[in-house]
């Protein structure tokens, strides 16, 4: 039951009024003309309740729409105004009701004034109706905005976060796997060029760390191994030495 369905049937209920009110005018017209009842008039007076019992079936219509909402169309705000107005357009149609049933009109001037007076304030409530669903769209239109307005803010939070914590697991990677692996390849480099003093630096407790320990202390046996060499190496050299000169 959403207010634009609903539209259409005030525009019935607003047009059955409007016919209603233009039987009543040519009831009093005839009636000033010929100066009382006839035939013609008792017609107009028969075509007047056919009339009232249209906006009785616009009426009724109008309420079954507006009482076949569903839970959705909460969002469309609260439709007592509807009913509001709806009760008053019927106590005015029971007034109705109440003077125009058979001896209808038994004092034409009186009578006729009545029904104009209570047909001008039905097409008055009538008149409220569209106002009503306007003021319940524009309710929903603004909730919508709201909600829209709310959703955009949830959705650049939610993008800045993942940009963070994508920038914050970027770092964390390069600090602990990419940084210490470009400074254990560098070290390693530099060992193998012939710097055997010197040893890789790594302060992360990961296997990256265990692989540059490792490499430190084989850096280290290697170079005991080296120096060990070398000084065998001086030591048969001085003994080559020592005999050549005994042997001279």
């Amino acid at each position: 039951a959403l207010p634009i369905y609903e539209l259409p049937l005030a525009g019935d209920l607003a047009k059955n009024v409007t016919d209603l009110q233009l039987v009543a005018s040519r009831i009093g017209q005839r009636r000033a003309a010929s100066g009382g009842p006839s035939v013609t008039i008792l017609d107009e007076r028969q075509l007047f309740r056919t009339r009232l019992a249209a906006v009785h079936a616009a009426l009724n219509q109008y309420r079954e729409q507006l009482e076949s909402a569903g839970p959705s169309d909460l969002l469309f705000e609260d439709n007592h105004m509807e009913f509001t107005t709806l009760a008053a357009i019927e106590m005015h149609l029971k007034l109705l009701d109440d003077r125009t049933g058979p001896d209808l009109w038994i004092h034409p001037d009186l009578e006729l004034g009545f029904v104009n007076d209570q047909l001008d304030h039905i097409s008055d409530l009538c008149s409220e109706l569209p106002s009503n669903l306007h003021t319940r769209l524009s309710a929903f239109a603004g909730e919508v905005r709201g909600q829209y307005r709310t959703w955009i803010i949830l959705n650049w939070i939610t993008t800045i976060a993942s940009i963070a914590g994508l920038g914050g697991l970027i770092a964390y990677l390069y600090l602990s796997i990419f940084g210490p692996l470009r400074r254990l390849i560098a070290d390693s480099r530099r060992i193998t060029s012939g710097n055997f003093g010197h040893r890789v630096s790594l302060h992360t407790r990961d296997e990256i760390a265990e692989l540059g320990a490792s490499m430190n202390d084989m850096t280290e046996r290697f170079q005991s191994i080296r120096d060990n060499l070398d000084q065998k190496v001086r030591e048969r050299t001085q003994e080559l030495e020592e005999r050549t000169q005994i042997g001279r």
